[in-house]
């Protein structure tokens, strides 16, 4: 009889931990769509970032940043007054909105970024525009998704090791 109940503890416990397993990997699997998404989407712009769009696409790109802010600070408010039980999903999409918003503002104010480290360094204008525009974006993209992989190999090994409970 103990020896039963003692299994089913312990049963529990292992649904317990492979459910906080799930949940990280999940994360992390998410962190990645949207990582790819972004880096396919920086490369598109810097292919449609020439001739006429120049004109139109910071205004456009400007605008957009504003409504990511706007989004961004309705899903924060949203956490904190508990809308849903689960209020860290909304921070999850609020700081995503955020990270949106401010994508947005380095591709709108772009000619003025590049002027501005220009007159900090001349080098700088001799570089080649699209590192600035959107290899360097993709760069921080990828080291973000390194670093998560690492983050989340690290904490599932914790998990399955009994370190984390």
């Amino acid at each position: 009889m103990v020896a039963k109940a003692n299994q089913e503890i312990k049963r529990e416990r292992n649904r317990a931990k492979r459910a906080r397993i799930d949940k990280i990997t999940n994360g992390y699997m998410i962190n990645l769509a949207w990582g790819v998404l972004v880096i396919i989407l920086l490369r598109f712009v810097e292919n449609g970032y020439s001739g006429d769009m120049v004109l139109t696409m910071p205004a456009l790109l400007k605008s957009m940043a504003a409504v990511f802010a706007v989004c961004s600070a309705a899903l924060f408010v949203c956490g904190k007054m508990k809308v849903l039980d689960k209020a860290s999903t909304f921070y999850g999409y609020a700081v995503f909105a955020l990270v949106l918003a401010l994508g947005s503002l380095w591709i709108g104010f772009f000619p003025q970024i590049r002027s501005f480290f220009g007159s900090i360094n001349e080098a700088a204008l001799m570089t080649d525009s699209r590192w600035w525009f959107s290899w360097g974006p993709i760069v921080v993209v990828a080291v973000y998704l390194v670093a998560t992989l690492i983050w989340t190999a690290v904490k599932v090994t914790l998990i399955e090791k009994g370190k984390i409970k």
